[in-house]
């Protein structure tokens, strides 16, 4: 199966994505009966930001083989300014001036939220945005049998769209301490910072097993040195017992208190080494939104409650949302003398003529 060259289109307008098309894929096969499954399809709404389509064909042995191509949606919109009309006052009694108020002006944008993790084509070993420590790559398809009992443990299913990533591992190597992390920059200024993820745990633990150790499962927020900041869940199979539901959970976490800061979002786990069957794991729809309203800086004029001088003031207010796209919008704030002047005149007084008949009268008079 061959897909499509990577595609890339401007949002929309008016939404934080687009309706993207292409000529869908189909897989052949040496022999009849193979279907071809996506992740997406032509027409569907891509949001801003990268996605990932996957096609995969299966024949009817069994055989798949699958192919990928990223769809990056640029938010090129510019934020929508509502500012206020131009305006005059009269200048303050006994001032060439006047206090001045005025709504400052906001901005809307198409896009009120980001998501700010990438995620790669996992099941094609595109692990972009993310980095795997203890392993070779996320997801390890190997089988493994068990030296005296006979039994063989399966590997974590095979992802099928774009946004998991999955590992399988067998302690009979030695300790697995692995952890899959990315490192993401949350705005400064944000009020909302809402991790999601859907994951599925299926670690196999053995009743007859003597001397097994537990197993442990962890979200983690870490910093730059891997140093953990905080435990968002964790998963602990106690040594003896048997967990494998293999059943998919979605969870979510607020990571907002970490505004303005770098962190890695990590998935670790634990496997000891004491032979006590497979550990398998695996993620999908990862997921970190932050609001991102535009911000709104004056940059000519005077703030509201300012003393405006007589005459006219520009007033210059730029908008920028979360894609750096920017709108200005400016208005006129006029202040009118109207106040009258007032003549101070001295009172009556009397003066004497000189010999010719004159008299000097200074403004001092």
């Amino acid at each position: 199966i061959t897909c499509p060259g990577d595609i890339t289109v401007n949002n929309d307008p008016g939404i934080c994505g687009a309706a993207v098309t292409w000529t869908a894929p189909v897989g052949v096969d040496n022999c009849s009966g193979s279907v071809t499954t996506s992740s997406h399809n032509p027409g569907d709404i891509f949001p801003v930001g990268t996605t990932t389509v996957t096609y995969v064909v299966t024949d009817a042995s069994g055989n798949s083989a699958n192919c990928s191509f990223s769809v990056t949606v640029n938010d090129t919109e510019p934020p929508v300014m509502t500012c206020p009309t131009d305006f005059a006052v009269s200048n303050d009694p006994g001032l060439c001036s006047a206090v001045v108020t005025y709504v400052t002006p906001t901005a809307t944008d198409n896009c009120s939220s980001y998501d700010i993790v990438v995620n790669g084509s996992f099941e094609t070993g595109d692990f972009t945005g993310w980095v795997v420590d203890d392993f070779t790559t996320p997801y390890i398809p190997y089988y493994v049998g068990a030296s005296n009992d006979g039994d063989t443990f399966f590997p974590a299913a095979t992802p099928t769209d774009g946004g998991l990533l999955a590992g399988n591992s067998f302690d009979s190597a030695g300790p697995d301490t692995s952890l899959i992390y990315q490192e993401v920059s949350i705005p400064a200024g944000i009020t909302t910072a809402d991790l999601s993820w859907d994951e599925n745990i299926d670690y196999d633990l053995f009743t007859f097993c003597g001397g097994c150790s537990d197993r442990t499962y962890q979200v983690q927020v870490l910093d730059a040195t891997n140093t953990v900041l905080q435990v968002l869940k964790t998963i602990v199979l106690t040594a003896g017992t048997i967990d494998s539901d293999n059943i998919w959970v979605s969870e979510n976490a607020d990571l907002s208190a970490y505004a303005g800061q770098t962190i890695r979002i990590g998935f670790w786990q634990d496997t000891p080494d004491t032979f006590s069957g497979p550990a398998k794991f695996a993620l999908d729809n990862v997921v970190l939104m932050v609001d991102a309203p535009s911000t709104v800086i004056q940059t000519a004029g005077l703030p509201s409650g300012s003393i405006f001088p007589f005459g006219t003031t520009t007033n210059t207010f730029v908008a920028t949302d979360f894609a750096g796209n920017t709108s200005t919008c400016s208005f006129d704030i006029t202040v009118n003398d109207t106040e009258a002047p007032v003549a101070n005149c001295a009172a009556p007084f009397t003066i004497q003529l000189d010999a010719t008949g004159n008299a000097t009268i200074t403004v001092a008079d």
